[in-house]
This record gives structure tokens, sequence and C-alpha cells, in this order.
């Protein structure tokens, strides 16, 4: 068996590959993203959508590339990456990810806001602010650099979940102090939408100002499928596509 055909057997016994080999010059570049991402990824009768799906569709053309994009959790979403089963759409930049990952210019920037109760007395203004804190953010993602390096000295505690209506739901059970929700009002409504027990309690919680992160959100490739080539030709393409609302 070639070393190539070893790997990719080993990677689907782990359910880390589906679909066909991707190579340098594919018909198709396999692209994993979160299915709970609203309104930026999410799928409809399962197929992917959302602004971000949108956005990487309108460069299909002017770059001669197809994208067969899969929703999944976002922490599966980065393993399979990982494991160079395809890239990811909607991936924050860190430092350790650059050491694997090649990166797209910014496709859009997402405001990450602290969500707290209506009758919480937090305010925010600095990282210090939130020392001893629960904090609650989705598996896999980042408050950016200074953010993770306070986590790393202890000044605050960070519960993982996989969606951000479970993190709600635990901000108003009170065993979380403020949730991290994306996409600004709409992101709290969408996902107080999407659980029944939560539709009506939009007036029970109110978003932090300024924003805990400004964060870039790029289609991004493991380094060793050598996507350099297509990167190149989509940030080209992004810049005749007008700028997201």
């Amino acid at each position: 068996m070639k070393p190539s055909t070893r790997r990719r057997a080993l990677l689907a016994s782990a359910g880390l590959v589906t679909g066909p080999r991707i190579s340098a010059d594919p018909i198709a570049w396999k692209v994993f993203g979160s299915l709970t991402y609203e309104p930026l990824l999410f799928p409809v009768n399962g197929r992917a959508s959302g602004l971000l799906v949108e956005r990487l569709r309108a460069t299909e053309a002017k770059t001669g590339a197809r994208f067969d994009i899969e929703l999944t959790d976002w922490q599966r979403a980065l393993a399979l990456a990982k494991a160079g089963a395809g890239g990811l759409i909607g991936a924050s930049f860190t430092e350790e990810r650059a050491t694997w990952l090649d990166y797209s210019a910014p496709i859009y920037h997402d405001d990450l806001h602290l969500v707290v109760k209506a009758s919480s007395r937090l305010k925010f203004r600095q990282l210090s602010d939130l020392r001893g804190l629960r904090i609650g953010m989705t598996r896999g993602t980042t408050g950016g650099a200074a953010f993770d390096e306070a986590l790393a000295r202890g000044e605050f505690q960070v519960l993982r979940d996989w969606n951000s209506a479970e993190r709600l739901r635990a901000l108003l059970a009170g065993r979380l102090d403020a949730a991290v929700i994306g996409n600004g009002r709409l992101g709290i409504e969408r996902a107080l939408g999407r659980a029944p027990d939560l539709k009506a309690r939009l007036g029970e919680v109110r978003q932090l100002q300024p924003p805990l992160l400004r964060d870039a959100l790029h289609l991004a490739f493991p380094k060793t499928l050598k996507a350099g080539a297509l990167l190149q030709r989509f940030n080209a393409a992004l810049t005749a596509l007008p700028q997201p609302k």
C-alpha cells in the first residue's frame, strides 16, 4: 500500500475523511464549518447556508474552484482539518493554528460580545474586569490573544459548550456569569429563538459594550494540502465582492 493510500485509510477508519481525495488541483475543495453559527453558517434542509457560504460561492466563478461545504460541530471541523481532510470556513486566526493552516484574507468581521443577565452589574472595559468570572464559549474558539493569555494565567474560568442556545440557558440558570455570543443582537435573538424554552426570555439578557473581540473570519487550509495558489485567487476574488453589511 502506498503511503498516501495508507494515510487515507487510517483517516477513514477514524471517521475523519469523507468524499473524494483532495489533490493540489481538485475538482472540489472540501471545506468544514460550524453547524451553529447563524446567520453566518447554518444548515437548511441539509445544505450549508449563511453569509459565509454565500461569499464563498460568489468567488467560485472567478477562482475556477468549487467548494464542497460540510457543516458539523466546530471541534470536529478542526479535527478534520488538522487530519488533512479539508479546509475550514469561518476560522479565526491564532498563532497555534498558523503553524498548520494557510489563511485567506478576512471574509467577514464578527463582533464577539459578552452577554450577561439584565440584572447583572458587570461592566466591561478591560480584561481585568473579568477576573474570577465563569465565562461560556464555544469549543475550539478564541477570545483573542490577550484573552487566551489571561485565561492561561487563571484570571477567569472558561466553560466550553457546543452552541449559543446552551450557553444562554446556562447563563440564565446562574451557571455562568457571562456568555460570549457572536453577531451582535441578531446572534442573541437567533440563539434564543432556536430553543422553545428560551424564546420569551430576550428581555432577561443584555449585551455589554465594547465587544470582547472584533474577530476576523477566514477560509483556511492545512499546509499539507498546498492550497496557496487557490487562496491567492480567492483573495483576488474577494476584493470584487461588495462588503457585507
